[in-house]
């Protein structure tokens, strides 16, 4: 009978606070965190001349579309501001 209580007193935060909502949240964050990691990636091989800049300019153009329609405008306006005060050199291949 204590293992029992005891076993239930240890999940019960875990029952209490599990939530799928979370779980989509961390995701959304891991998920806005890789793009931005992608556009700053392909700013600095662009800056070194790796990636041409139309290949560049699609590449941001769509991660900043997908965290629109994944999350907001807002965020997408945030990512851009970011990714500028970061690479100021990256101007000429944002839209």
């Amino acid at each position: 009978m204590k293992i029992f209580i005891l076993k239930t007193f240890l999940l019960f935060p875990f029952i209490l606070f599990s939530s799928r909502v979370f779980a989509i949240d961390e995701l959304q964050k891991f998920n806005i965190a890789k793009l931005f990691g992608f556009m700053e990636a392909t700013c600095y091989y662009h800056d070194l001349g790796y990636i041409p800049k139309m290949e560049a300019e699609v590449f941001i153009k769509s991660s900043i579309e997908k965290i629109k329609v994944d999350l907001s405008h807002e965020h997408s306006k945030r990512a851009m501001a970011l990714l500028l005060k970061k690479q100021p050199y990256c101007s000429s291949i944002i839209p």
